[in-house]
């Protein structure tokens, strides 16, 4: 219902924006690699980008969450 009718607007309004939150979420997983993050990244392309904090990284989820902001990210989740 609701839902489906705004996945159905998203997808005829806004395809242009998906690709550009795909290559940005690309940019995001590929800089966490490198500063030691693991990221789930499967060469998917998605505007979705799984990830953990390492261990021993010294950082909590809330700094990870406030550094991310802090650099223009936005995290959502909390998995385990």
């Amino acid at each position: 219902g609701v839902i489906a009718a705004a996945g159905l607007y998203a997808l005829e309004n806004n395809v242009e924006r998906l690709a550009e939150d795909h290559a940005r979420a690309a940019i995001v997983a590929e800089g966490m690699g490198k500063q030691g993050w693991k990221v789930e990244w499967d060469g998917v392309r998605t505007n979705l980008v799984f990830f953990s904090l390492p261990e021993g990284c010294g950082m909590s989820p809330d700094e990870a969450v406030a550094l991310g902001k802090d650099e223009g990210v936005l995290f959502g989740g909390g998995y385990t």
